[in-house]
């Protein structure tokens, strides 16, 4: 990367140096496919930018909504700001899969954390799973179909008995439901022979992130707080000539909550 130059730049530049558009149909988007279902709403002032407020929220993603949410239900006066329109960054671009998992495999967490607190944290990540269904289900949401459980498939019959072993020391020590499906059986959960059986994870699944937002958006609105509705530009230098307005004033808070995501830092 050129000194002075950020990522999106290079990022442009290889582009335009090695995508060829005619490779484009005419009917090519850049947008997200989720947004054909949840448009991103339009920037709007509903208010005049509040003098102070309890709760500065900066990020108006799943996790900026979240924390709107609650804390406009605890009765905090919260506001929440955002560079563009509201989820327009990560959370609305998504594969939208839910599900009982973690980065790190429960051995390797053990490693670097104790086997105490590596399986705490695996535990952690069942129950955030329910917070989520439970919160979809108390707020009504539409988030598409919920479509439950997945197939990894194994790449070899070494991988298949690697999988097998790490499928029962964590459902003995944590414990999740994953139980294997031999090669043989693997046609009722995918139409291939290319796997040499697989794991399913009976717990995963998916739904639309487009829609998930809208419903914490509208969560985070009727929960009382008179602001949340408010999406204010708080970046003058990127996306200079967009076509959303940019509110500019101070504003008092007495906790500030940033959250935002990597690509906005």
């Amino acid at each position: 990367r050129p000194p002075g130059s950020s990522w999106t730049d290079l990022a442009a530049q290889i582009r335009e140096h090695t995508m060829s558009t005619e490779i484009f149909t005419e009917d090519f988007k850049t947008d997200p496919w989720w947004w054909e279902w949840a448009p991103r709403p339009e920037p709007v002032r509903t208010a005049p930018l509040p003098v102070d407020v309890d709760v500065l929220v900066v990020g108006s993603g799943f996790a900026g909504l979240n924390c709107a949410r609650i804390t406009a239900t605890a009765g905090r006066d919260t506001l929440v700001v955002d560079a563009g329109p509201a989820g327009f960054g990560a959370s609305t671009r998504l594969a939208g899969f839910i599900g009982r998992f973690l980065h790190y495999s429960i051995q390797k967490l053990e490693s670097k954390v104790g086997k105490e607190k590596a399986h705490r944290l695996w535990k952690e990540s069942g129950d955030a799973q329910w917070v989520l269904l439970d919160l979809i289900e108390k707020e009504q949401m539409d988030v598409g179909k919920l479509y439950r459980g997945r197939f990894t498939g194994a790449c070899s019959p070494a991988h298949y008995e690697a999988m097998a072993a790490n499928a029962e020391y964590i459902n003995k020590n944590v414990p999740f439901e994953y139980t294997m499906c031999p090669a043989s059986e693997q046609h009722k959960e995918v139409g291939t022979d290319f796997w040499h059986g697989g794991m399913i994870l009976h717990e995963h699944g998916t739904l639309h992130p487009g829609l998930y937002h809208q419903g914490l958006m509208d969560a985070a609105i009727s929960a009382g707080a008179p602001a949340s509705s408010l999406w204010c530009r708080h970046s003058a230098t990127r996306n200079a000539n967009a076509a959303w307005p940019r509110c500019v004033g101070r504003v008092s808070a007495r906790s500030v909550r940033p959250q935002v995501g990597r690509q906005a830092r």
